[in-house]
């Protein structure tokens, strides 16, 4: 039977247990060293330790377990860095999210999703939008609340608060997420991540801080 038909046969089922955990961390290692063409739900099964059959339990399809693998690392890495932010937040507490937020984007989940995501981007264009989408819900759109708020205030001056919250927070993490998704550089340190993180918030500052005319 081919998979796809397999898979439509099958009733999902609750991810919250250790199976779906034991699943989604052996798909990542299999996308990541064979490639989505490579991979199998055969072979993610067996070091799984599961049946395909319980494999379709969790994802209707590879390309599902693909979506799950992403998905679930964008919850893990992004979810709770600006948990506890306001539109209120100083400086030094943006530079703290920035700094939690760079740590887990370099980290080997953040690595790991990235390249998941920019790799099949083309071939799974919904894939890509969920891992988007998270990136805007959990750390855009915060930082743009904080960029409209200095403006109300008075101490910014940014006429689109989104597109300089999201080259604000590419300026900390595009770097370093570029070349370790090439393997060209060891993962920074927190010194060098804290020092990126300053010259950062003062290009940023540098830029659209309110000016009297």
């Amino acid at each position: 039977m081919p998979e796809s038909e397999e898979a439509a046969s099958v009733p999902r089922v609750a991810k919250d247990d250790q199976t779906y955990a034991r699943l989604v961390a052996v798909a990542r290692a299999e996308f990541l060293g064979s490639g989505f063409a490579g991979a199998t739900v055969a072979s993610i099964a067996a070091k799984a330790g599961i049946s395909k059959k319980t494999v379709y339990q969790y994802a209707a399809s590879k390309e599902a377990l693909m979506y799950e693998v992403v998905a679930d690392a964008c919850q893990t890495l992004f979810s709770a860095i600006f948990t506890s932010a306001s539109s209120d937040l100083v400086r030094s507490e943006v530079a703290h999210c920035l700094i939690e937020f760079c740590l887990l984007s370099t980290s080997e989940d953040g690595v790991t999703a990235h390249r998941l995501a920019i790799g099949e981007a083309r071939q799974f264009p919904k894939m890509a939008q969920a891992y988007k989408d998270a990136l805007e819900a959990y750390v855009i759109e915060p930082l743009a609340a904080w960029v409209r708020r200095q403006n109300d205030l008075g101490r910014l001056r940014a006429d689109d608060p989104k597109l300089a919250a999201d080259m604000l927070a590419c300026m900390v993490v595009s770097p370093f997420v570029r070349d370790l998704s090439l393997g060209v550089r060891p993962k920074p340190t927190r010194d060098e991540i804290e020092r990126t993180v300053s010259t950062a918030l003062n290009l940023f500052h540098a830029g659209v801080a309110a000016r009297l005319d």
